[in-house]
């Protein structure tokens, strides 16, 4: 696994004893190979600090913004950061851009698919797998 860890000595701002930063960087691609996950796995992340172990205990002062990890955690993101979100759909024209109501059979049925957290390059149109289900939850 490549990566790398950065220790900077931060001067002596709490206590006698010297403060440090930690700074660490995984390849992102050995990250997920390591963990099993993909793109758009849901994860939580956590920070905090110790003034007397060598860890963070799981509550208490050691941890950044809560007294739990629950509470420490944040967001449900991927580990490509976005924030992850339910996707929506519209039924549109052929152009794209105007919402319909209804559709002639046969006829081309056009969706237009809003899922920020999908969407890895604003700058390009990507491919999503989408099924549609009826109002009872059976497949269309």
């Amino acid at each position: 696994m490549g990566g790398y860890v950065i220790i900077s000595n931060a001067g002596r701002n709490f206590g006698t004893i010297d403060d440090y930063f930690i700074s660490w960087y995984v390849p992102y691609n050995d990250f997920l190979s390591i963990t099993g996950l993909d793109n758009f796995s849901a994860i939580r992340v956590f920070f905090g600090t110790s003034s007397s172990t060598h860890a963070i205990v799981p509550n208490g002062a050691d941890l950044v913004n809560g007294s739990d990890l629950i509470k420490a955690s944040s967001d449900w993101v991927s580990p490509m950061g976005t924030v992850l979100t339910n996707g929506s759909i519209d039924f549109v024209d052929a152009s794209y851009n105007n919402i319909v109501n209804s559709v002639i059979a046969g006829d081309p049925v056009y969706i237009r698919v809003n899922d920020p957290d999908r969407n890895t390059d604003n700058l390009s149109l990507q491919t999503l797998n989408v099924t549609l289900l009826s109002s009872n939850g059976e497949p269309s």
